[in-house]
């Protein structure tokens, strides 16, 4: 079976030799190739299995709270994309399925937000953010965090606190 890592090189390469005047090197492309597979398949499944499971609006919502918070605060990543595609895939269907009690979901997101204020954000090494623009990073996802503090959504204080734990260091994870 082909990884997305190959798939998207097999792309890279065909479309280099297809329009050789492509002005971005073919391990650019097979980057960001690579990355747009991963996010697409992690949509289409999160969609489908979401709406197999009738939380379709529960989980996409999920996902895109965990995806809104670590754009921000960065994380640390599973060591494939294959992988990384199975465990977000289930964490994004499951949490909405977790009995979180409602009165439980300020208490959680003022905890996450602590953790967002101790640890974000992680930066990856290959990054290109100056360390100048880490506190505004540390201000955003606070207040990324603390938006549900006026939302109230269950489902989003679980998201938050999923991405809140990639934050914190482990070993063999690889920062964002």
């Amino acid at each position: 079976m082909m990884t997305i890592e190959q798939f998207a090189e097999k792309m890279a390469t065909s479309l280099k030799q297809s329009n050789p005047d492509i002005n971005v090197s073919i391990p650019r492309m097979r980057y960001a190739l690579a990355g747009l597979i991963n996010v697409g398949l992690v949509l289409a499944l999160t969609g489908g299995l979401g709406a197999i499971t009738g939380s379709a609006a529960g989980a996409l919502t999920a996902m895109a709270a965990f995806v809104l918070l670590r754009t921000f605060s960065g994380g640390y990543h599973v060591k494939s994309l294959e992988l990384c595609v199975i465990v977000s895939t289930l964490l994004f269907v499951l949490i909405p399925m977790v009995p979180f009690p409602d009165k439980y979901t300020a208490f959680l997101t003022v905890l996450v937000a602590l953790i967002v204020a101790i640890r974000s954000p992680v930066p990856h090494e290959s990054n290109r953010i100056p360390a100048a623009s880490y506190p505004f990073l540390k201000a955003i996802s606070i207040m990324v965090v603390c938006s549900n503090l006026f939302i109230g959504s269950a489902v989003i204080a679980l998201a938050f606190a999923a991405q809140a734990i990639l934050l914190i260091p482990s070993k063999g994870g690889e920062p964002t």
